[in-house]
């Protein structure tokens, strides 16, 4: 026999647990759930992609191949003025196709830290870009050392990391806003259409899809 002690099953989890995992979940579920509502806004919305404007009136083949060439052109970029004239522009298409600035905007932003905070908050210090100083940090002394790492006296956000930091950011956010913008005003049957005739493979369509 099995004493009844032994047979009582604790089904919830302890109170600390549950606290613990409820913020890491709240955190998780939150981000999770602002892109799946901006691909279901993109996607399963159509209500911009018919409005009469700008990039809607364009044949969705001419869009695409367009947006293409546009991120593959900016990914190459590193010309921060130049990027900033496309960002610019992305702007002012996405107005003149009926697209809420605001709403744009936070479409767009969402993405940034979640793809290029990593990336972009070490190339910030000289541990990682030497350059000139901007801010100092920390005075870590004479020959400091991170295990078989050294590392510079004076820990310092340079000039050079700083351009590269925004260069990266402006390139990130101006390929995202092309990404945004032919979502948004392409109908989802049509989008796919047009990979269909620029030759990609149906399999990979209809798994998008």
């Amino acid at each position: 026999m099995i004493p009844e002690w032994m047979q009582k099953i604790e089904a919830a989890p302890c109170a600390c647990c549950t606290a613990s995992i409820g913020k890491k979940r709240g955190f998780v579920q939150k981000a999770i759930s602002d892109i799946f509502t901006f691909f279901e806004e993109c996607l399963v919305n159509d209500s911009i992609a018919k409005r009469k404007g700008l990039l809607q009136s364009l044949d969705p083949r001419v869009k695409l191949v367009s947006m293409i060439f546009l991120i593959f052109a900016v990914a190459m970029t590193h010309d921060i003025r130049l990027l900033a004239i496309v960002y610019g522009l992305t702007l002012v298409f996405a107005y003149l196709s009926k697209v809420e600035i605001v709403f744009f905007l936070k479409r767009v932003w969402v993405f940034i830290p979640i793809f290029a905070g990593i990336i972009m908050i070490p190339i910030l210090f000289n541990v990682f870009t030497p350059g000139d100083a901007l801010v100092t940090i920390a005075n870590l002394g004479p020959n400091p050392h991170l295990g078989p790492f050294a590392l510079p006296p004076v820990v310092t956000i340079t000039v050079q990391g700083t351009m590269l930091a925004l260069t990266f950011v402006l390139r990130v956010a101006t390929c995202v806003s092309a990404a945004v913008l032919l979502f948004l005003t392409t109908p989802r049957d049509l989008l796919f259409k047009s990979l269909r005739s620029l030759k990609v493979p149906k399999v990979y369509v209809l798994t998008m899809d």
